[in-house]
Formats: structure tokens, sequence, C-alpha cells
């Protein structure tokens, strides 16, 4: 629903800084300061030999049963990533090729077997992301808004696929997703944060609930900062107390072979 609003980013502990030193000296004293502050050393996070970057995401947050993941994806797209109307459709219209070419899922936003939404995951699942190759990511991570395009098989007989997953038989609440991260970084002290690290991803293989009701997924990245990559994840959800939690768990790595 639209009248969910986006959670407010948490606030990082910063030193004032004397405006006649050095930028440098300036960002050095605010990292410094911000570590201090939390009595621990930071550094920043390394990349592994081969690759070009590596993230590691979590979402450890729960939200009421009764309300489930997703909110309306028209917030991520005008609100998180800031896509005027035709954007918008341009990035829609680019779903429905994908799902289509590598799934053999044609026209899934007018077929009687799929339904084809835009989404948003719910921000109190807490999904952050915790290492980011090259930045000194603080201990509670940065805020990674996820949205995009999801086709779920609605027919309780599955879907025989296309494709590139020609003839393969998937059963009923299997999905299939097409979107984007945006990772909110921010920065100690004043000034403004960095721009957002944006990812986009498109899932590799059909999304075939667990018993549990997680999923376990492959999708291929592209981001202007890191290049071509591959996220491997799961979920694992937990009820407890009438509250849902996702228990995610995502890695990304970039490299000149596509994250491998």
């Amino acid at each position: 629903m639209r009248s969910h609003s986006l959670f407010a980013l948490v606030g990082l502990i910063g030193a004032l800084v004397h405006p006649s030193r050095p930028a440098a000296d300036a960002d050095a004293d605010a990292a410094r300061a911000h570590d201090a502050a939390r009595g621990h050393v930071s550094c920043k996070d390394t990349t592994p030999a081969g690759y070009d970057g590596f993230l590691v995401f979590m979402a450890n947050g729960s939200i009421p049963l009764s309300d489930g993941f997703f909110l309306d994806g028209e917030i991520f797209q005008e609100e998180v990533m800031g896509r005027t109307p035709a954007e918008i459709e341009q990035n829609r219209a680019d779903a429905l090729a994908y799902f289509e070419s590598r799934f053999g899922i044609a026209d899934a936003d007018a077929r009687p077997d799929v339904s084809f939404f835009g989404f948003y995951a719910d921000p109190r699942i807490n999904y952050r992301a915790y290492v980011i190759s090259g930045d000194r990511v603080p201990p509670e991570g940065y805020e990674v808004h996820d949205g995009g395009w999801i086709a779920l098989v609605t027919d309780p007989g599955g879907l025989t696929l296309g494709g590139e997953f020609a003839g393969v038989h998937v059963p009923a609440g299997t999905f299939f997703s097409f979107g984007d991260y945006s990772i909110e970084v921010t920065r100690p002290g004043r000034g403004r944060d960095p721009d957002p690290i944006v990812i986009h991803y498109q899932c590799n293989d059909p999304l075939i609930p667990l018993s549990n009701g997680g999923e376990v997924f492959t999708c291929d990245l592209v981001s202007d900062e890191f290049g071509a990559g591959r996220a491997q994840g799961m979920t694992s959800p937990i009820i407890e107390d009438g509250e849902l939690r996702p228990n995610g768990r995502t890695v990304l790595t970039f490299s000149g072979e596509g994250g491998l």
C-alpha cells in the first residue's frame, strides 16, 4: 500500500570538522571518531583475489505475519530509484522481455496462469549490507532497498517453461525476479552522503519455494561500480510470536567471469 512510508536511515555518529583543515584529514578524523564511538577499530573490507567486488547482505528483521514481505512496487520505482513514468515503463518492459527470453513466459502480464507485479521488499526485514569490498562499513551496515518485478506461477497445476528451460515443469508458487538493489551508503560527520550503490539483478533459475517457505537463489548482476557479477543466497523464514523473520543471507561477487 502506498500509505507505507520509507523507513528512515539509521543515523551515524560523527565528529565536527574544523573548516580550516584539509578535507582528507577531516574525513580521516571523522572516520576515527565514528569507530571510537563504537569501541572498535574498523578497516576497509578487502576484495578476495581474482574478484573485482565482494558484498554480503543479511535480512534479520521481522514483520507481522498478516503483512507479507512486499510493499507497492511504485514506491521503489519512484521514491527509491527516482525513475520517470517512461523509465518505469521501460524497466517493466525489460522485465517482461527477460522472463520470456530466459524462461519462455510470454506476456506474463496478461496470462491467466501467471501473476505479474511490481514489488518493494518491506524495509522492516532489515535488509542491510555488512561487507562491501573497498569500503569501511559500520557495524549497523547500510540499508539495502530491494525492488523490481516478479512473475508468479498461480496455476495449481504448475507451468511448463520454455526458453532456456524448455520442457522444465515448475509447481505453483514458483516465481521469477528482475530488479535492483539500491544500497544507501552513509558517511559520518558533515557533508553529503555518496550516491547509492545500485546493482541490477535478474534470477538465473526458477525460484521454487522450499518446504519451509524459503528459497535458494542465484542471480546475474550488473553494476556500474563493480561490473558483472553473481549473487547467491537463501532465506529460511522463522515464525515467532506472530512475527515472520526472513532470516536471509546474500553473497555477491564480481569478476571478469561474471562473478564466478
